[in-house]
């Protein structure tokens, strides 16, 4: 493996931190979404017996040929590795001074202003690069990664393509692809880059997360068998990944196994005790298993990590709404929903805690927003018949209060 290989693994391990929150196909669990991997490979950079000695090395050379671009570039791309940014910065700044017709200054420094979040600049100088070299495969990759952080997929996934079709061996490039083709929810797709990244390398795939985001992409296409032995495998592989076995123990809540999902929820918490997701899971299975009190104990500690995660007030309101604390349930529910407006399942349970506070009518308009996103929901269709039938009795019921006290008026 040499040194751009190296650098490429290391950053494609740092960047699946970075999740994006995906409700799962059960209802109530949280996915961490996988990300397209951050392949670092700061060009020109050399791989010596350390990286301070390397930089001493450029020093020296430097004094020698002080006005040799590539010196400059490789320095940059160390101290980009030491996380130096100022340093980098300024010694990719120098090197596409003094050759500015050299794309590789403007790939590293467009890898650097990414890594600072100023994506514009990023892609400014990606771009850049591509137009002194139409065919720099890495400068594809991370200016594909640079439109995933800016939420235009399609973007990245145009990239990315056209890096996979200039190198079609490239593993981690199907890798980076099938992140985002599972963040447009194009399943399938996933699966057949991830199949690719497998076949070309099993194991270099498989420690760059292939069989975790293949195991996520099958069980949203309910394939939980398949989903379950993708998760093994990429558990032989990093058996102290608490991603992958919070996304297992959601597989096994999703294919109705709530009591094996507590089993990895529990080691996920204990890897990674600072990730809401894994306690609003299991808080989720504690739930479906009717253990409320341990279920409600997880939404606590899911809330006090993440206060805005909607998903966890929602489910702290099925809680309530078991214990028939129906003013309690009706705030977790608006809350959520104020969070999250799109978390379109609150407005069924809503309704059925309206019902029960004998607020029909609020019932009722609760029922047609559900039923504006499940229009084929015979059980929707019937509460809201139901609750349509409560505010005309309602309405008979206080006429007829008011019809009794004129007579007795009258009397």
């Amino acid at each position: 493996m040499n040194a751009m290989q190296v650098l490429i693994g290391i950053a494609v391990m740092l960047l699946i931190g970075a999740i994006a929150w995906g409700i799962a196909l059960y209802r109530r669990t949280l996915w961490p979404q996988p990300a397209p991997r951050n392949r670092t490979s700061f060009h020109a950079a050399r791989r010596f017996s350390g990286q301070q000695r390397t930089i001493a090395e450029l020093d020296y050379a430097l004094t020698l040929t002080p006005n040799d671009a590539s010196l400059y570039n490789r320095r940059g791309a160390v101290y980009a590795m030491l996380n130096d940014t100022e340093q980098a910065m300024a010694d990719f700044d120098r090197a596409s001074l003094l050759n500015p017709a050299d794309p590789t200054a403007y790939h590293n420094r467009g890898i650097v202003y990414r890594n600072l979040k100023n994506y514009q600049s990023a892609l400014q100088d990606l771009s850049r690069a591509l137009m002194l070299n139409p065919d720099y495969t890495s400068a594809y990759y991370q200016r594909g990664l640079t439109y995933y952080y800016l939420g235009e997929h399609q973007q990245a996934i145009d990239d990315l393509s056209q890096a996979s079709a200039l190198n079609p061996d490239d593993v981690l490039t199907y890798i980076a692809r099938a992140a985002v083709l599972i963040e447009l929810a194009a399943y399938q797709q996933a699966i057949d880059d991830l199949d690719q990244a497998i076949t070309l390398d099993a194991h270099l795939a498989g420690m760059y997360g292939a069989y975790g985001s293949r195991g996520q992409a099958h069980a949203a296409l309910h394939h939980y068998p398949q989903a379950l032995h993708d998760f093994e495998q990429a558990l032989i592989l990093t058996p102290d990944d608490a991603g992958v076995l919070n996304r297992r123990g959601a597989t096994y809540t999703d294919s109705g196994q709530p009591a094996r999902a507590i089993q990895d929820y529990d080691r996920a918490s204990a890897l990674d005790p600072r990730d809401a997701s894994i306690y609003n899971n299991r808080g989720e299975a504690y739930r479906l298993l009717g253990e409320h009190r341990q279920a409600s104990d997880d939404y606590e500690r899911a809330l006090a990590l993440e206060p805005g995660l909607a998903m966890a007030y929602y489910n702290r309101g099925l809680v309530h709404y078991a214990f028939a604390e129906y003013p309690q349930a009706l705030s977790d529910y608006n809350r959520a929903l104020e969070l999250d407006p799109a978390l379109t399942l609150v407005y069924r349970d809503r309704a059925s805690v309206y019902q029960r506070l004998k607020r029909y009518r609020e019932a009722s308009d609760d029922y047609t927003r559900a039923l504006e996103h499940t229009p084929d929901d015979a059980t929707l269709s019937f509460k809201r018949d139901e609750a349509y039938l409560q505010i005309k009795n309602s309405r008979q019921a206080s006429q007829n209060a008011y019809q009794s006290r004129q007579e007795e008026k009258q009397i």
